[in-house]
């Protein structure tokens, strides 16, 4: 018996063995980490199916796992694989019309391509057998790697988005220039108009000081304020001139009889000085274009920086400054 058993091709002792043992090939497929497929077409004698490269190995694990003489099953392996050569070699000898396809130079050329197709396969995987636990794993190098296409895919798709944000923000900024340069060219605008209504406004003709220059329409503000600093008696009155303008000073004479001190059209640095006991009273044509002092002491502050026509009176009664301001 065993001589008949030992004549059974291998394939068929390792399917015999398996049924004995009531093993089914899924548990044997998940232990050994081996394809059902392969193992299915190990046991059927279709060897061609399995990719070369691997099917010594998945022969050694299967007759381990069966507690099977894998080095007896790996030499009748070896001998049904040259058989199996031979035999293909005969058959291509006996073919006569070497232009015609036989169908067995079909099957070897089937045979070729799926090889190859197999070792392309086998190229992108990396096999790892363990001879402690008599197992063979796949294990894709897609999990480890990226593939070139997907990198130049990635990379490109970073390159076109960074010019995208490059690009805006050349855009961004660009713009952002245009306004400014836009604003600075307005504000010089504004500016050149500002300078040009003050040069009209502060311009002095030659009409001197009147009542039309302090007309109720133009009437702006009064100011009253109390000075804090002790006078003597006489006291001084000083104006500077700092433009070209207009003044008209009047004064209370001892009698209390109002009196025009003068009414002229100043020059600049023009100094005007004045001692007087009881009121006196002023006129501005602007009050930017001097500057004041009572007991050499400014009351600049008082009169302020805008361009405004000021009418003013200083009483040393009472050291009262009242003040009312108009537009011109």
């Amino acid at each position: 018996m065993k001589k008949e058993e030992n004549k059974k091709p291998f394939y068929i002792r390792l399917k015999e063995s398996r049924e004995s043992k009531g093993v089914d090939l899924e548990t044997i497929s998940s232990t050994i980490k081996v394809n059902i497929s392969y193992l299915q077409a190990i046991e059927n004698g279709d060897l061609d199916i399995v990719p070369p490269t691997y099917l010594r190995l998945f022969v050694r694990s299967y007759a381990k796992y069966l507690n099977m003489d894998n080095k007896i099953i790996l030499k009748e392996y070896e001998e049904e694989i040259n058989v199996k050569s031979k035999n293909i070699f005969k058959n291509l000898k006996k073919d006569k019309n070497i232009n015609q396809e036989t169908t067995e130079t079909r099957k070897l050329f089937a045979q070729k391509k799926e090889t190859t197709k197999e070792k392309n396969e086998a190229n992108n995987k990396n096999l790892i057998f363990d001879e402690s636990q008599n197992q063979v794993e796949f294990i894709s190098n897609e999990n480890y790697f990226f593939k070139p296409k997907k990198v130049i895919s990635i990379t490109l798709t970073f390159v076109l988005i960074l010019c995208f944000y490059l690009f805006i923000s050349y855009l961004n900024n660009s713009q952002k220039k245009n306004i400014v340069n836009i604003n600075s060219q307005n504000n010089i605008i504004v500016n050149k108009i500002i300078e040009e209504s003050e040069n009209i406004l502060s311009e002095v003709d030659n009409f001197l000081l009147s009542q039309d220059n302090f007309d109720k329409s133009k009437f702006i503000d009064t100011k009253s304020e109390k000075l804090k600093y002790s006078l003597d008696s006489p006291y001084s009155f000083q104006i500077v001139t700092k433009e070209k303008t207009k003044l008209y000073i009047s004064y209370d004479d001892e009698n209390g009889i109002r009196k025009e001190q003068c009414n002229i059209i100043a020059k600049k640095d023009s100094l005007l000085k004045f001692k007087k006991t009881n009121n006196i009273y002023f006129d501005l044509w602007s009050a930017k274009h001097v500057e004041i002092a009572i007991e050499n002491k400014s009351i600049a502050k008082y009169l302020g920086r805008d361009d405004f026509a000021v009418r003013g009176s200083f009483s040393p009664k009472n050291k009262l400054l009242y003040l009312e301001f108009y537009s011109h």
